[in-house]
Protein backbone atom coordinates (compact mmCIF):
# COMPACT_ATOMS: atom_id res chain seq x y z
CA UNK A 1 0.00 0.00 0.00
CA UNK A 2 3.15 2.18 0.82
CA UNK A 3 4.44 1.86 -2.68
CA UNK A 4 1.37 2.22 -3.98
CA UNK A 5 0.33 5.70 -2.42
CA UNK A 6 3.76 7.01 -3.01
CA UNK A 7 3.85 6.39 -6.92
CA UNK A 8 -0.23 8.15 -6.50
CA UNK A 9 1.83 11.48 -4.91
CA UNK A 10 4.27 11.21 -7.67
CA UNK A 11 1.43 11.03 -10.55
CA UNK A 12 -1.94 11.54 -9.03
CA UNK A 13 -3.23 10.70 -13.43
CA UNK A 14 -2.42 7.03 -13.84
CA UNK A 15 -5.60 5.35 -13.69
CA UNK A 16 -3.73 2.01 -13.06
CA UNK A 17 -1.83 3.04 -10.10
CA UNK A 18 -5.21 4.71 -8.48
CA UNK A 19 -7.03 1.75 -8.87
CA UNK A 20 -4.73 -0.70 -7.66
CA UNK A 21 -4.34 1.89 -4.43
CA UNK A 22 -8.21 1.64 -4.11
CA UNK A 23 -8.51 -2.19 -4.26
CA UNK A 24 -5.90 -2.33 -1.54
CA UNK A 25 -8.10 0.13 0.76
CA UNK A 26 -11.16 -1.92 -0.36
CA UNK A 27 -9.63 -4.99 0.85
CA UNK A 28 -8.57 -3.34 3.96
CA UNK A 29 -12.36 -2.60 4.83
CA UNK A 30 -11.34 1.04 4.23
CA UNK A 31 -14.34 1.52 1.95
CA UNK A 32 -14.33 5.26 2.04
CA UNK A 33 -10.93 5.64 0.73
CA UNK A 34 -11.27 3.21 -1.45
CA UNK A 35 -14.58 4.73 -3.21
CA UNK A 36 -13.03 8.27 -3.51
CA UNK A 37 -9.94 6.54 -5.62
CA UNK A 38 -12.36 4.23 -7.40
CA UNK A 39 -13.91 7.96 -8.11
CA UNK A 40 -10.70 9.73 -9.17
CA UNK A 41 -10.03 6.60 -11.34
CA UNK A 42 -13.47 6.81 -13.51
CA UNK A 43 -12.99 10.68 -13.86
CA UNK A 44 -9.60 9.82 -15.39
CA UNK A 45 -11.04 6.71 -17.81
CA UNK A 46 -14.74 6.25 -17.50
CA UNK A 47 -15.05 2.73 -19.34
CA UNK A 48 -13.37 0.61 -16.98
CA UNK A 49 -16.23 -1.63 -16.03
CA UNK A 50 -14.89 -3.54 -13.22
CA UNK A 51 -13.84 -0.19 -11.48
CA UNK A 52 -17.79 0.73 -11.54
CA UNK A 53 -18.36 -2.52 -9.84
CA UNK A 54 -15.71 -2.37 -7.29
CA UNK A 55 -16.92 1.32 -6.89
CA UNK A 56 -20.78 0.29 -6.44
CA UNK A 57 -19.31 -2.77 -3.75
CA UNK A 58 -17.87 -0.02 -1.73
CA UNK A 59 -20.73 2.27 -1.85
CA UNK A 60 -22.90 -0.46 -0.50
CA UNK A 61 -20.54 -1.37 2.21
CA UNK A 62 -21.15 2.85 3.23
CA UNK A 63 -24.79 2.70 3.06
CA UNK A 64 -24.96 4.84 0.09
CA UNK A 65 -27.56 2.63 -2.34
CA UNK A 66 -28.50 5.11 -4.41
CA UNK A 67 -25.17 5.62 -6.10
CA UNK A 68 -24.47 2.30 -5.55
CA UNK A 69 -27.32 1.54 -7.93
CA UNK A 70 -25.88 3.51 -10.20
CA UNK A 71 -22.29 2.10 -10.53
CA UNK A 72 -23.35 -1.42 -11.04
CA UNK A 73 -26.01 -0.06 -13.94
CA UNK A 74 -22.91 1.01 -15.35
CA UNK A 75 -20.59 -1.87 -14.82
CA UNK A 76 -23.83 -3.71 -16.56
CA UNK A 77 -23.86 -1.46 -20.00
CA UNK A 78 -19.80 -1.74 -20.09
CA UNK A 79 -18.89 -5.67 -20.02
CA UNK A 80 -20.46 -8.47 -21.93
CA UNK A 81 -18.93 -10.61 -19.43
CA UNK A 82 -22.13 -13.03 -17.88
CA UNK A 83 -21.01 -13.53 -14.42
CA UNK A 84 -19.44 -10.61 -13.85
CA UNK A 85 -23.20 -9.13 -14.76
CA UNK A 86 -24.93 -11.62 -12.63
CA UNK A 87 -22.78 -10.21 -9.86
CA UNK A 88 -23.41 -6.29 -10.90
CA UNK A 89 -26.76 -7.11 -10.43
CA UNK A 90 -26.54 -8.90 -7.32
CA UNK A 91 -24.85 -6.02 -5.92
CA UNK A 92 -27.54 -3.53 -7.12
CA UNK A 93 -30.47 -5.95 -5.84
CA UNK A 94 -28.85 -5.75 -2.34
CA UNK A 95 -29.02 -1.77 -2.50
CA UNK A 96 -32.75 -2.12 -3.60
CA UNK A 97 -32.96 -4.64 -0.57
CA UNK A 98 -31.69 -2.22 1.55
CA UNK A 99 -34.38 0.55 0.38
CA UNK A 100 -37.22 -1.64 0.91
CA UNK A 101 -37.60 -2.30 -2.65
CA UNK A 102 -37.97 -6.05 -2.32
CA UNK A 103 -40.38 -6.13 -5.83
CA UNK A 104 -37.63 -4.26 -7.49
CA UNK A 105 -34.77 -6.86 -6.48
CA UNK A 106 -36.97 -10.27 -7.06
CA UNK A 107 -38.08 -8.62 -10.45
CA UNK A 108 -34.76 -8.31 -11.55
CA UNK A 109 -33.55 -11.36 -10.04
CA UNK A 110 -36.11 -13.75 -11.06
CA UNK A 111 -34.54 -12.96 -14.70
CA UNK A 112 -31.24 -13.45 -13.69
CA UNK A 113 -32.00 -16.96 -12.07
CA UNK A 114 -34.72 -18.33 -14.95
CA UNK A 115 -31.34 -18.38 -17.09
CA UNK A 116 -28.67 -21.13 -16.84
CA UNK A 117 -27.42 -19.04 -13.45
CA UNK A 118 -25.08 -21.10 -11.16
CA UNK A 119 -23.91 -18.41 -9.22
CA UNK A 120 -25.38 -19.19 -5.36
CA UNK A 121 -25.44 -15.60 -4.47
CA UNK A 122 -27.71 -14.45 -6.66
CA UNK A 123 -30.25 -17.53 -5.50
CA UNK A 124 -28.83 -16.25 -1.86
CA UNK A 125 -30.06 -12.78 -3.00
CA UNK A 126 -32.84 -13.79 -4.50
CA UNK A 127 -34.07 -15.55 -0.99
CA UNK A 128 -33.00 -12.66 1.07
CA UNK A 129 -35.66 -10.62 -0.56
CA UNK A 130 -38.41 -12.91 -0.95
CA UNK A 131 -37.59 -13.07 3.37
CA UNK A 132 -37.78 -9.48 3.35
CA UNK A 133 -41.04 -9.40 1.38
CA UNK A 134 -42.23 -12.60 3.87
CA UNK A 135 -42.63 -15.08 0.98
CA UNK A 136 -41.33 -17.62 3.11
CA UNK A 137 -41.93 -20.62 0.53
CA UNK A 138 -40.13 -18.99 -2.16
CA UNK A 139 -37.67 -18.10 -0.28
CA UNK A 140 -36.74 -21.33 0.51
CA UNK A 141 -36.83 -22.78 -2.97
CA UNK A 142 -34.06 -19.91 -3.76
CA UNK A 143 -32.10 -20.72 -0.97
CA UNK A 144 -32.12 -24.35 -1.05
CA UNK A 145 -30.15 -23.22 -4.67
CA UNK A 146 -28.21 -21.31 -3.25
CA UNK A 147 -27.29 -23.61 -0.64
CA UNK A 148 -27.07 -26.91 -3.28
CA UNK A 149 -24.39 -24.69 -5.44
CA UNK A 150 -22.34 -23.34 -2.48
CA UNK A 151 -23.07 -26.00 0.74
CA UNK A 152 -21.11 -23.70 3.49
CA UNK A 153 -21.84 -20.59 3.65
CA UNK A 154 -23.20 -19.38 6.71
CA UNK A 155 -26.06 -16.85 5.48
CA UNK A 156 -27.44 -19.56 3.47
CA UNK A 157 -28.15 -21.70 6.29
CA UNK A 158 -28.82 -18.69 8.43
CA UNK A 159 -31.52 -17.63 6.37
CA UNK A 160 -32.90 -21.20 5.40
CA UNK A 161 -33.24 -21.69 9.28
CA UNK A 162 -35.51 -18.33 10.01
CA UNK A 163 -37.36 -19.02 6.84
CA UNK A 164 -38.09 -22.98 7.78
CA UNK A 165 -38.94 -21.72 10.91
CA UNK A 166 -41.96 -18.96 9.51
CA UNK A 167 -43.50 -21.69 8.02
CA UNK A 168 -43.47 -24.28 11.15
CA UNK A 169 -40.85 -26.39 9.58
CA UNK A 170 -38.74 -27.64 12.72
CA UNK A 171 -36.93 -30.41 11.64
CA UNK A 172 -35.94 -28.40 8.75
CA UNK A 173 -34.71 -25.80 10.60
CA UNK A 174 -32.47 -27.48 13.17
CA UNK A 175 -30.49 -29.03 10.47
CA UNK A 176 -29.91 -25.53 9.20
CA UNK A 177 -29.38 -24.05 12.72
CA UNK A 178 -26.85 -26.74 13.52
CA UNK A 179 -24.89 -26.66 9.94
CA UNK A 180 -25.12 -22.15 10.67
CA UNK A 181 -23.50 -23.26 14.34
CA UNK A 182 -20.95 -25.66 12.35
CA UNK A 183 -20.04 -22.34 10.18
CA UNK A 184 -19.94 -20.00 13.04
CA UNK A 185 -20.30 -21.08 16.29
CA UNK A 186 -20.15 -17.60 17.63
CA UNK A 187 -23.41 -16.34 15.80
CA UNK A 188 -26.14 -15.46 18.08
CA UNK A 189 -28.61 -15.03 15.81
CA UNK A 190 -28.25 -18.54 14.75
CA UNK A 191 -28.38 -20.12 18.18
CA UNK A 192 -31.58 -18.57 18.83
CA UNK A 193 -33.24 -20.08 15.73
CA UNK A 194 -31.55 -23.77 16.95
CA UNK A 195 -33.33 -23.51 20.45
CA UNK A 196 -36.40 -21.88 18.64
CA UNK A 197 -36.46 -25.43 16.36
CA UNK A 198 -36.58 -27.06 19.81
CA UNK A 199 -38.89 -25.64 21.10
CA UNK A 200 -41.18 -25.89 17.77
CA UNK A 201 -40.23 -29.63 17.44
CA UNK A 202 -40.97 -29.69 21.60
CA UNK A 203 -37.19 -31.00 22.26
CA UNK A 204 -37.38 -29.36 25.55
CA UNK A 205 -34.59 -29.84 27.39
CA UNK A 206 -32.61 -29.28 24.16
CA UNK A 207 -34.18 -26.32 24.18
CA UNK A 208 -32.74 -25.50 27.54
CA UNK A 209 -29.33 -26.07 26.50
CA UNK A 210 -29.61 -23.91 23.68
CA UNK A 211 -31.34 -20.63 25.18
CA UNK A 212 -28.57 -20.92 28.15
CA UNK A 213 -26.03 -20.74 25.44
CA UNK A 214 -27.79 -17.58 24.13
CA UNK A 215 -27.66 -16.02 27.54
CA UNK A 216 -24.56 -16.13 28.01
CA UNK A 217 -23.91 -14.93 24.79
CA UNK A 218 -26.59 -11.53 25.23
CA UNK A 219 -27.61 -11.66 28.71
CA UNK A 220 -30.45 -9.13 28.06
CA UNK A 221 -32.16 -11.05 25.18
CA UNK A 222 -35.93 -11.56 26.39
CA UNK A 223 -36.96 -13.26 23.62
CA UNK A 224 -34.11 -16.64 24.94
CA UNK A 225 -35.05 -15.90 28.78
CA UNK A 226 -38.97 -15.80 27.86
CA UNK A 227 -38.49 -18.93 25.88
CA UNK A 228 -36.68 -20.53 27.98
CA UNK A 229 -39.14 -20.33 30.95
CA UNK A 230 -41.49 -21.78 28.63
CA UNK A 231 -38.85 -25.07 28.21
CA UNK A 232 -39.20 -25.21 31.88
CA UNK A 233 -43.30 -25.16 31.91
CA UNK A 234 -43.18 -27.79 29.48
CA UNK A 235 -40.81 -29.57 31.94
CA UNK A 236 -42.81 -29.12 34.68
CA UNK A 237 -39.90 -27.39 36.34
CA UNK A 238 -41.83 -24.54 37.91
CA UNK A 239 -38.94 -23.33 40.70
CA UNK A 240 -36.88 -22.65 37.11
CA UNK A 241 -39.54 -21.11 34.88
CA UNK A 242 -40.05 -19.01 38.10
CA UNK A 243 -36.38 -17.93 38.25
CA UNK A 244 -36.79 -17.02 34.50
CA UNK A 245 -40.03 -15.01 35.11
CA UNK A 246 -37.88 -13.03 37.79
CA UNK A 247 -35.51 -12.23 35.59
CA UNK A 248 -37.53 -11.52 32.37
CA UNK A 249 -39.57 -8.66 34.99
CA UNK A 250 -36.17 -6.29 34.99
CA UNK A 251 -35.96 -6.52 30.88
CA UNK A 252 -39.26 -7.23 29.33
CA UNK A 253 -42.40 -6.84 31.93
CA UNK A 254 -44.84 -7.44 28.84
CA UNK A 255 -43.09 -11.15 27.92
CA UNK A 256 -42.89 -11.56 31.87
CA UNK A 257 -46.37 -11.28 32.39
CA UNK A 258 -47.36 -13.86 29.76
CA UNK A 259 -44.74 -16.38 31.05
CA UNK A 260 -46.41 -15.73 34.66
CA UNK A 261 -49.46 -16.57 32.76
CA UNK A 262 -48.59 -19.47 31.52
CA UNK A 263 -46.93 -20.92 34.58
CA UNK A 264 -50.23 -20.16 36.83
CA UNK A 265 -52.16 -21.76 33.86
CA UNK A 266 -49.87 -24.80 33.54
CA UNK A 267 -48.23 -25.61 36.76
CA UNK A 268 -50.98 -24.46 39.75
CA UNK A 269 -50.30 -27.42 41.39
CA UNK A 270 -46.42 -28.03 40.62
CA UNK A 271 -44.85 -27.25 44.27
Amino acid sequence: LFNYEKAISLDSNDPETLKNTAFIHEHKKNYKEAAKLYEKTLELESNIAGVHFRLGHCYNKLNQFDPAIKAFEQSIKLNSDYKVNVSSYVGMCYAFSQQGQYGKSIEILEKVTAKDCSIAEAFLCLGNSYKQASRFPDAIKSLEKARDLEPNRLDTHRLLAFSYLQIKKGDEALVSAKKAIELNPDNFEVRVFLGDAYMMTSKWDKAVKAYKKCIKMNSTDSHSYYNLGCAYVELKQKDNALNQYERLKQIDQAKADRLKSAIDKELSDAE
